[in-house]
């Protein structure tokens, strides 16, 4: 290899003893230079290497789809929804039995006004959840209409973060809101293929009816202060006349809207 640090005319003993060192430093930066590389080698391979993971793992998570079952707050949903980053979910079993309002024989209570709106919002929602997960709960307008047979008023507007579905909604997501239009007075229930999809069990495995926040009959064919809300009964039917709303074995399923981006969502296998 060339020596870049002699020269063509003759040395002294200094200009010797300088080359040399020169060429000592210049063997030792060579010999150096070879680690460096394979360092930076190293550590963009490194880095790759963890990009083309990250890029496997994305690829690898699987997107969160209507009809998925996913494991949140210690409990199992069903997905009803998905939009915007957000996934409507209802508990895919009964998580309680008790009444809508603890009195039937009063004058009409809505979802507003009910105890179970009160049970769900509070008790529920604190003890069910931890602190992160809540956060994860979206704060949800909730409108519930009158009833479409009866034309009992379904009171105003809500704002919560946990609610029972209405006659509408258990419909559109399991079936056809023209069902509604087929009740009639002499024909209190609806029922059609899609009664499968609304059965929910108890923890012990059986069969149970559940609320809706949709009233059901008031101040017809029954007393004066009779009041009702609708349910969906033990067969997967729903009736539109509803149940006395101090029913104490009234099963309970949430539903809510909850936020994806948090990790402590995962689909049940």
């Amino acid at each position: 290899m060339r020596n870049f640090f002699r020269t063509a005319a003759p040395l002294s003993v200094e200009e010797t003893i300088v080359n040399e060192r020169l060429e000592i430093m210049r063997k030792c930066r060579k010999k150096a230079f070879l680690p460096v590389i394979l360092s930076v080698v190293l550590m963009l391979s490194l880095a790759t290497a963890a990009i083309a993971a990250s890029g496997e793992a994305a690829e690898g998570v699987s997107p969160i789809n209507m009809g998925d079952h996913i494991h949140f707050g210690g409990l199992v949903w069903v997905v009803l929804d998905v939009q915007d980053g957000k996934a409507l979910v209802l508990s895919d079993r009964i998580i309680a039995q008790g009444w809508y309002y603890p009195d039937s024989y009063v004058q009409h209570k809505t979802w507003a006004e009910s105890d179970m709106r009160r049970f769900l919002n509070e008790e529920f929602f604190h003890s069910a959840f931890t602190a992160e997960e809540r956060e994860q709960i979206v704060e949800t307008t909730v409108v519930t209409g009158d009833n479409p047979l009866f034309t009992t008023p379904g009171g105003e507007d809500t704002i919560d973060k946990v609610f029972l579905l209405s006659l509408e909604e258990v419909l559109h997501f399991s079936g056809s809101t023209d069902a509604l239009n087929e009740a009639t007075t002499k024909k209190f229930f609806i029922s059609d293929p899609n009664n499968p999809m609304r059965i929910a069990e108890t923890d012990e495995g059986n069969a149970a009816w559940w609320w809706l926040r949709s009233p059901g009959a008031y101040d017809f064919l029954c007393h004066t202060n009779f009041c009702h809300a609708a349910v969906v009964l033990a067969n997967g039917s729903l009736t539109v006349f509803g149940e006395m709303v101090g029913n104490e074995f009234g099963g309970v399923r949430p539903a809510m809207w909850i936020y994806l981006s948090a990790a402590n969502t995962d689909i049940v296998e």
